[in-house]
């Protein structure tokens, strides 16, 4: 279901906008697939240790690749594989991470012109109901 709504959102096609096309040497699920099964595993297991993607995927392949809409093959999940994609997300010199949190912003969010010629206030009205101290002390003196 994460994979699901992160798709519909365009995380990995903004992730693989931002990040370029790979090398020629990077096959299977492109860099923004392969953050989202990243995610689903974080989320899933409360963990962002990356050794053990690779296992973890190898229980999910099915769910992974009905998911995305691919095959997931065990390859596409190695930690070398998310070693890179996390260098790559995190360089400090391109900052990729704010142009994903922007793109993400001016897919998801929409802003509405409203009207601004009328404001309406609602003022609630409060009351409050307090037994004063002199009150209390009576109430002491008859309990006895």
């Amino acid at each position: 279901m994460l994979v699901y709504w992160l798709k519909q959102m365009q995380v990995d096609v903004i992730i693989d906008s931002v990040l370029g096309a790979p090398h020629g040497n990077w096959e299977g699920l492109s860099r923004g697939e392969l953050a989202l099964v990243f995610i689903a595993y974080v989320v899933m297991n409360c963990t962002h240790f990356l050794s053990p993607v690779e296992a973890w995927a190898t229980q999910h392949l099915v769910s992974l690749s009905q998911a995305l809409g691919k095959a997931v093959c065990i390859q596409d999940c190695t930690d070398d594989r998310l070693a890179v994609l996390l260098s790559q997300l995190g360089d400090e010199q391109t900052r990729p991470g704010e142009q994903i949190e922007l793109k993400l912003g001016q897919h998801l969010i929409r802003a509405y012109a409203l009207p601004n010629e009328t404001a309406r206030i609602d003022m609630t009205s409060v009351s409050v109901y307090r037994q004063s101290q002199e009150d209390s002390r009576t109430d002491a003196v008859w309990g006895q």
